[in-house]
């Protein structure tokens, strides 16, 4: 989903875009009418980086909205996880192990 059709969808204002600080997107996330839906249509990887840029003690909340696959990826140490190996063999990318 591109930035422009996520803040359509989500009235979110140019000012929450995908560039801001980790914290301020969960707060625009958060403040969202529909923040189950907002949360869920971040893809796995975006969510996993946006849960642990923010950190698990502050982040949580995320968690309460987010997707069983979403919960999979944060939960789930990276080279273990089959989504992030999926994600990485689809997008080419290597992974640390």
């Amino acid at each position: 989903m591109s930035e422009k059709n996520f803040c359509t969808l989500f009235h979110l204002d140019d000012r929450s875009s995908m560039a801001k600080k980790p914290r301020d997107r969960m707060n625009a996330l958060l403040e969202n009418p529909n923040t189950a839906d907002a949360v869920q249509a971040l893809d796995n990887i975006e969510f996993y980086d946006l849960y642990h840029a923010i950190g698990p003690g502050d982040a949580m909340i995320l968690l309460e909205y987010a997707s069983p696959e979403q919960l999979q990826t944060c939960l789930d140490p990276p080279p273990n996880n089959p989504l992030i190996a999926q994600e990485a063999a689809h997008m080419r990318l290597p992974l640390a192990s």
